[in-house]
């Protein structure tokens, strides 16, 4: 008997010819979770500190509801899948100058991964790893579906549950033997990546696809969660939009995929693009790229205080003759930063042009007691590092850690950089890095741990450590925690620059201008946080660094004990209390409509008056309306929306706020509410905002949602939408 929620014998039937015209595209599978269950692994944050391995999970949710689910997908799609051929060969293994590529070569079952297949894959994945000259391995296919997940024949009911647990193990286990590999393991996609797929493409290193490239996990089309892909996928993207693949079934193109850390380009430079990688990786020392993965995969895992004693703890004795290129000898007695302090704004210029602004311990010396000069000053507003000549900053001064030197001075310099960096995030005031030129290293570690990035679009920024044999341990720390993982695995492994404007796809970059522009640039986004309160401002900052490290529901609780006694810190008129009465609740009303058999709630905001703020009663009545009725199986979605056309909602009530001009503005608490949904949609008209008070409770949400850099300068720092 099929489990209620299929639904009719009419509702299944649709399904199953919905997915017969789909199955052409992608085989659909998946272990399955039930979606509150799933929703609240995606949505809860992994605090930095917390030991979660991706293998474990998987392996947890490789056997939730899987008899039950695995027989709901099978009744409406066995008949649609052939047999897998015992005893054909599923890969060819091409292993040539240093470059392995497995590539799947089952395009009659979409490149399923049946158990045969996985098991060749691991064979070659993992065969001869001592093998020195091996230097990459590429995972490639044949066919227009890269794969399309597993063989759904292998987990029908029939099989029992110890072959369907077997199936989403062996791929566990294969995306673990990906992380454990001793050289990069990269994703060459030229097609339709669609459930356990798109968990194995997401599993690699990096990934390269072709424009014409989709990516969808449209399990949920056939009554089955993508719970193990949702693992990997809730890693590398927002929630939002993650849950929105898993939710709807919703591909996305490959330009969607560039926000995530793909590289994407044209079908005709697919190979040039890998040639390129290829080329730049086989450049760096085997034994230097095999230490860094590790390092790079183990911190992820660890508070950014460990983090940075293991890199140097792990590094410093691996510093090797190379280090001595391209060095220039450090001047004594030499002024290695400008600093000017006018108007409430302190900019510490590094001034050392002839060495590429290297981070001498002399200039790092100087940034240090530049940075934390007089922060008890009310005057001090906030603090921009920028720099003299075209390199901002070439990274490490790599004289001063050449092999000759004892290791207790070359641990000194790692931690004396590790303490500008905590500094930065102590400091009471935003810190802004003003980049106009290449930040390489531990340049580009330093430009990472700002609060956020302004750059000109001629500025580049690199890791290339690994070019000289020193691979970029501590940059990628910093690097790692401000963008996604596949691109700083990309930059940190292949040494390959990237622009600005990639820069800002990836999340490094909050903004980016012409040359000639930057300076009004700065003048905004300055006189934005001098517009604001400096107590509100330090308070808000420190907390905002804290509820990173916490679980979603520790922090929302820390927030509201952080904000509720500063409401009123500060002199703006903005802050006054709202004054509704009871003739004034605003009005909520709830009405059903029915499409398909599915039944949508529909959650009207009007209150015009006050542009939809959200007052005790609003919020009140807009949870219990989103509470009731969960126990209706015929409830599907609810939908939040306004009816005025030009504010969604300006947040808390604060009496004194003025108009709004913005078509679809989204402010304060509104952003907060609108972040926490599942997923948005919006017009091109829309804007999202935070000011006022340091709004502490958006800030959890929106650095959930969204790069920590692009966060920072929207929250409450500036308040520029």
């Amino acid at each position: 008997m099929l489990p209620a929620f299929i639904g009719t014998y009419k509702e299944r039937e649709i399904s199953a010819r919905y997915l017969r015209f789909n199955v052409k595209l992608a085989t659909l599978f998946f272990v399955v979770v039930n979606n509150q269950m799933s929703k609240r692994i995606i949505k809860t944050p992994v605090a930095e500190g917390t030991q979660l391995k991706c293998y474990v999970t998987l392996k947890i949710s490789c056997n939730i509801n899987l008899r039950q689910m695995s027989r709901a997908a099978f009744h409406l799609t066995s008949n649609q899948f052939t047999k897998s051929k015992q005893y054909e060969q599923y890969t060819k293994l091409f292993e040539c100058d240093g470059v392995r590529e497995i590539s799947l070569r089952e395009p009659k079952t979409r490149n399923s991964l049946s158990l045969s297949m996985m098991e060749e894959i691991m064979q070659h994945l993992c065969a001869e790893w001592h093998n020195k000259n091996l230097r990459c391995i590429i995972i490639s296919s044949t066919g227009p579906v890269w794969s399309a997940g597993h063989d759904l024949k292998e987990i029908s009911p029939e099989c029992g549950v110890e072959q369907q647990t077997l199936v989403f193990e062996k791929l566990a286990k294969l995306v673990e033997n990906i992380r454990r590999a001793p050289v990069p393991v990269i994703a060459k996609v030229n097609g339709i990546v669609a459930a356990g797929g798109v968990q194995l493409v997401a599993s690699c290193d990096m990934v390269v696809c072709t424009e014409k490239s989709h990516f969808m996990t449209p399990s949920a089309n056939i009554g089955v969660f993508a719970s193990t892909p949702a693992v990997i996928m809730s890693r590398l993207m927002p929630h939002n939009k993650c849950l929105d693949m898993l939710l709807t079934g919703h591909p996305i193109t490959a330009q969607d995929a560039l926000k995530y850390g793909i590289r994407v380009v044209s079908e005709p430079d697919l190979d040039k693009e890998m040639e390129k990688i290829i080329i730049s990786i086989k450049s760096k020392s085997r034994a230097v790229l095999a230490l860094g993965k590790e390092f790079f995969y183990k911190q992820l895992e660890l508070p950014l205080e460990q983090a940075y004693r293991q890199a140097i703890k792990t590094f410093v004795p691996k510093y090797c003759a190379s280090c001595l290129i391209h060095t220039t000898a450090v001047p004594a007695l030499q002024k290695f930063v400008e600093v000017l302090q006018r108007n409430g704004v302190r900019k510490i210029t590094l001034n050392d042009p002839k060495t590429r602004n290297s981070l001498s311990m002399a200039m790092m010396d100087d940034i240090l007691e530049a940075l934390c000069l007089d922060w008890s000053n009310k005057e001090l507003r906030c603090i921009i590092l920028n720099a003299h000549g075209n390199v901002w900053s070439a990274g490490h001064n790599l004289r001063e850690l050449g092999p000759c030197k004892p290791s207790k001075k070359q641990t000194e310099i790692f931690e004396k950089l590790t303490k500008i960096i905590l500094s930065i995030y102590e400091a009471p005031v935003p810190v802004i890095a003003e980049v106009n030129g290449l930040a390489a290293a531990a340049g580009c570690q330093l430009v990472a741990s700002c609060d956020f990035v302004i750059a000109t679009d001629k500025s580049t920024f690199m890791t290339p450590g690994a070019n000289f044999g020193i691979f970029c341990s501590t940059p990628g720390i910093a690097v790692s925690r401000v963008m996604s993982r596949s691109n700083a695995a990309y930059m940190l492994m292949t040494g390959l620059p990237i622009n600005a404007h990639q820069a800002y796809q990836a999340g490094l970059v909050a903004r980016v201008c012409s040359e000639d522009e930057l300076e009004k640039e700065m003048c905004e986004i300055t006189s934005a946080i001098k517009a604001k309160s400096h107590a509100v401002i330090a308070l808000g900052k420190k907390f905002y660094y804290e509820q990173l490290q916490l679980p979603l529901e520790e922090a929302y609780r820390l927030g509201a004990e952080t904000l509720l006694p500063k409401c009123y810190i500060t002199s703006c008129v903005h802050t006054t209390g709202g004054h509704f009465r009871e003739n004034n609740i605003p009005k909520m009303r709830r009405y059903k409509r029915v499409q398909q058999s599915d039944e949508v709630h529909e959650l009207i905001i009007d209150d015009p008056p006050s542009n939809n703020s959200l007052t005790t009663i609003m919020m009140d009545i807009l949870s219990e309306e989103i509470r009731s009725d969960w126990s209706d199986k015929d409830l599907r979605s609810i939908v939040l929306r306004t009816l005025i056309g030009y504010i969604w909602s300006v947040g808390h009530n604060l009496s004194k706020l003025g108009p709004c001009k913005v078509n679809g503005l989204v402010a304060g608490a509104g952003c907060q509410l609108v972040a926490s949904c599942v997923f948005v949609a919006s017009t091109d008209g829309s804007a999202f905002i935070t000011m006022c008070l340091f709004y502490s409770t958006s800030g959890i949400v929106i650095s959930r949602a969204m790069s920590q850099l692009k966060a920072a300068c929207m929250e409450g720092f500036s308040g520029n939408g």
